[in-house]
């Protein structure tokens, strides 16, 4: 996760500069770049494998699970299409 909003192009950079040090059965993605579903399953399940000192765990867990909630009322109410 960057702190910063990242372009795709950086992000593509990123992916592959990283992607040429792992092993081939390794897929990176940037988070910041994926779609929200994907953002909310991983918020959901994830289980942390680095983080820096300044990482909050529950922020961001209640970051994306708050959002969701936000558009499932958008939804419902009629302001906000299904996908």
């Amino acid at each position: 996760i960057f702190k910063e909003e990242i372009s795709l192009k950086e992000a593509t950079k990123f992916r592959i500069r990283v992607s040429g040090k792992l092993p081939d059965k390794i897929d990176i993605q940037v988070f910041n770049n994926l779609p929200f579903k994907v953002k909310k399953s991983i918020a959901e399940n994830h289980r942390v494998l680095y983080k820096s000192n300044d990482f909050d765990n529950l922020i961001f867990s209640v970051r994306y699970l708050k959002d969701n909630d936000y558009l499932l009322r958008m939804k419902r109410t009629g302001l906000l299409k299904n996908e």
